[in-house]
């Protein structure tokens, strides 16, 4: 009798479930860009959603991809309309014209304009600093929820933001490092221009993920919030 209720417990243990399912949060800032369709096909292949949280570029060849973004499945995100840290962080209403820049100008692309948002350098950057005279930061995020935005930060981080290129070998060295079991990875790639080791090593890196147990989801308002 022991033996078969410890045999019950363990196999229960053992069933998957919601209480042991681990979340990867792929995000991608900065784009659209070059690398951006390779991305997309490569999510593709591997039936993998993202979220990207996107600038307005200034490339007219690279505007349809903001629909092809969503019309794969993706979510959009909010990064900033200039990503110019010495205008968008001058002040609080310096910011948040940018954005309603860019809210504006997804309008136009995509119908709509999405509630989630990310503040370039994250929500605890001290960049701000150097133009605002003083930690801007901490008003930014209290207007960001007045306005009824979502803001994520990350806590898993290739370090692949660099020009030139962080080599794909390092790229993924680096992010697989910073995941150490965790239950739910949000995970920061970058997708600008020429930035073509993020595109190399994305295969192996959710090829990794998967083999670790971990299920692909956009980021949205009920995603669980992560800040710094």
């Amino acid at each position: 009798m022991r033996k078969s209720i410890l045999f019950c417990l363990l196999a229960i243990l053992l069933l998957p479930g919601e209480a042991f399912a681990k979340t990867a949060y792929l995000s991608f800032d900065d784009g659209p860009s070059n690398c951006t369709e390779p991305i997309l096909d490569i999510l593709d292949i591997y039936d993998v959603k993202a979220t990207f949280f996107v600038t307005a570029t200034k490339e007219k060849s690279h505007h349809y991809l903001y629909k092809e973004m969503v019309n794969r499945g993706h979510a959009l995100g909010l990064h900033s309309y200039s990503h110019k840290y010495s205008s968008i962080y001058r002040s609080t209403g310096a910011f948040y014209a940018d954005i309603d820049k860019l809210e504006e100008f997804l309008r136009q692309e995509v119908g709509s304009s999405p509630n989630i948002l990310r503040f370039p350098g994250g929500s605890n950057n001290y960049i701000n600093r150097q133009y605002a005279g003083t930690n801007l930061m901490p008003s930014l995020k209290e207007e960001a929820k007045k306005r009824g935005y979502t803001y994520f930060d990350w806590n898993c981080d290739a370090n692949d933001g660099m020009n030139p290129p962080v080599p794909e070998k390092k790229i993924i060295s680096l992010l697989m490092n910073s995941v150490q079991d965790k239950e739910n990875l949000y995970i920061l790639l970058h997708d600008f221009n020429g930035n073509m080791t993020v595109v190399d090593g994305l295969p192996e890196i959710i090829r990794r993920l998967k083999h670790k147990g971990y299920t692909f989801k956009v980021m949205d308002e009920t995603t669980p919030i992560l800040e710094f």
